[in-house]
């Protein structure tokens, strides 16, 4: 993952050697580096959590129904509370931090 400021030196470079006017791009340049930031899901196909002890955000496929939830892995598989079920975990994300943590300090 790139710095801030690796980006927007890579865009300087970039616009300097163009001889056009950087204050915009440097703009992009941090719009790049907050995209770092945000939220994605994971496929389950190319990755997994680290710990079966971390829980995650789960995307859930049941035949025609879909829904999010949390959950976390067990030997290295994702744990549906209701085996009956016919749900499938196909992508996850970490939790956010709770808003707990400025309310209580933690």
């Amino acid at each position: 993952m790139k710095t801030a400021q690796e980006i927007i030196e890579d865009y300087d470079f970039f616009f300097n050697c163009h001889g056009e006017n950087t204050d915009r791009h440097v703009l992009s340049a941090m719009e790049e580096y907050a995209d770092q930031f945000k939220p994605r899901w994971i496929s389950v196909e190319k990755e997994l959590p680290e710990s079966d002890s971390i829980r995650v955000l789960a995307y859930i496929l049941d035949g025609e129904h879909s829904f999010i939830t949390t959950t976390k892995t067990r030997d290295g598989k994702f744990y549906v509370a209701d085996p009956a079920m016919k749900a499938v975990v196909t992508h996850w994300q970490n939790l956010p931090e709770s808003p707990l943590a400025e309310v209580i300090g933690l």
